[in-house]
């Protein structure tokens, strides 16, 4: 089906849909009235709108895994190109190991190659945040242990950190909502569960320009991080 053909078919206003798209209705009004074009994403987005999948915008697809080891996200980080953004609760050392030294292997590299990265951010819970104990209690663990643990690792990553302008860490005292990865235009959410640690549970791969991402992430890690204080060990 054409795309003209599927928004005469939907009944759908032009007003309605731009806003469901999160384009201009003069645009989409060109589009259907004076035979303009659209911008593939601007067409995939309103062919999302409408339930309908675009031949050609594919990469925009949103990947599924398992579990967060199924997702490499290692690999990912190794090849990011200009951002590197992580918004989640707790760190262990188990957990953490391997995607943190991916980010600092990328770091690196990008540096040797005279690409730094433009940003490298990691927004995690503080070990004084009192929703740490319901999330240690949550997973049948030592809330002791687990907030040491969580220390340990914000102190190895503040000091992997320094003298880095462009890589941050901070830590929030907020209840935590959000658990995602990204890595350029990509954004990898993380499901929580109160049965098991998250990296443990099923991962979304979601293209950072597919409607409503934005606002429902990035705004989201953008207020949070206002709120939250730069980690010094």
């Amino acid at each position: 089906m054409q795309l003209r053909e599927g928004i005469k078919a939907s009944g759908m206003s032009v007003n309605k849909l731009s806003k469901l798209a999160g384009i201009g209705s003069g645009m989409l009004s060109r589009f259907l009235n004076d035979n303009r074009s659209l911008r593939l994403n601007s067409a995939a987005d309103v062919a999302l709108g409408l339930g309908l999948e675009l031949v050609g915008a594919s990469e925009r697809k949103i990947s599924y895994f398992h579990d967060r080891s199924a997702a490499n996200l290692e690999k990912a980080f190794q090849a990011a190109k200009k951002t590197i953004q992580v918004i989640t609760t707790t760190m262990t050392r188990e957990g953490s190991r391997n995607f943190v030294r991916a980010i600092l292997d990328a770091r690196n590299a990008a540096e040797r190659a005279g690409r730094g990265l433009k940003e490298v951010t990691i927004l995690a819970s503080h070990p004084d945040n009192p929703f740490l104990r319901v999330r240690a209690a949550q997973l049948g663990v030592s809330y002791e242990k687990y907030k040491t643990e969580l220390r340990d690792v914000l102190g190895i990553i503040s000091h992997e950190f320094r003298g880095w302008p462009n890589c941050e860490l901070w830590t929030y005292r907020d209840f935590p909502v959000q658990f995602w990865y990204r890595v350029d235009a990509t954004i990898y959410v993380n499901i929580p569960s109160i049965v098991r640690h998250t990296r443990h549970n099923c991962l979304f791969g979601v293209p950072v320009d597919l409607p409503g991402v934005k606002k429902t992430f990035l705004a989201h890690f953008d207020k949070l991080r206002k709120k939250s204080k730069k980690f010094n060990a």
